[in-house]
């Protein structure tokens, strides 16, 4: 807007002094001055809950037909743990970044019942799974567009492709998926029953 703007972390009255958070609340806001520059036409719907949003996101994802129920499952299971965290009466619009990394710090604490905790791959899931949400959310209007505290997370954990000898939930859906759908490029040379001898080792 022509003018001097401090970059205040939400929640708080001063203005950061950490460079870091700095730099990403420019970023953010450099990104809203350029979406209302470029798209004045843009007009948000009414707000919308954590747990009413997250159920309409799934039920479209399941009308595409380009997921499976496993994977929908997990994905299911998974927002559910945001929902338990966030509140299912939190606003989608009122959750910001330091709330997705005290999420991600809460990550860090949950059982992953195998005696441990989830590992840096399960978390980074987690946040893949509620950015996603948030991406439909901006289509859908119930947030600003480029509004998804989830990508704007510094240092999100990454997963170690050596730190287990298993696979992880959604890892194995994943693979389930990918031989449900496989085609091969000469289907005389197919294992026909790759798919369901998979699933049986899974």
């Amino acid at each position: 807007g022509g003018k001097r703007e401090a970059l205040i972390v939400k929640g708080e009255k001063r203005a950061t002094t950490d460079p870091d958070i700095a730099q990403s609340l420019m970023a953010a806001r450099l990104e809203e001055l350029k979406t209302a520059r470029s798209d004045k036409s843009y007009k948000k719907n009414e707000s919308t809950t954590l747990e009413v949003f997250a159920a309409q996101h799934l039920a479209t994802k399941a009308q595409s037909g380009k997921y499976s129920e496993v994977w929908l499952g997990t994905s299911e299971k998974m927002l559910s743990v945001a929902i338990t965290f966030f509140g299912a009466d939190r606003d989608l619009a009122s959750i910001d970044v330091a709330d997705v990394e005290a999420y991600a710090n809460h990550l860090r604490t949950v059982k992953n019942g195998r005696g441990g905790v989830l590992n840096p791959g399960t978390i980074r899931h987690h946040l893949n799974v509620l950015s996603n949400l948030y991406d439909r959310a901006q289509t859908a209007k119930h947030v600003d567009l480029g509004y998804n505290p989830v990508a704007r997370m510094p240092d999100k954990p990454e997963g170690n492709p050596d730190e287990a000898h298993w696979l992880e939930v959604h890892e194995a859906a994943l693979y389930l998926e990918s031989a449900r759908t496989y085609v091969p490029a000469r289907p005389e040379t197919a294992l026909s029953c790759a798919y369901p001898l998979i699933a049986t080792f899974l």
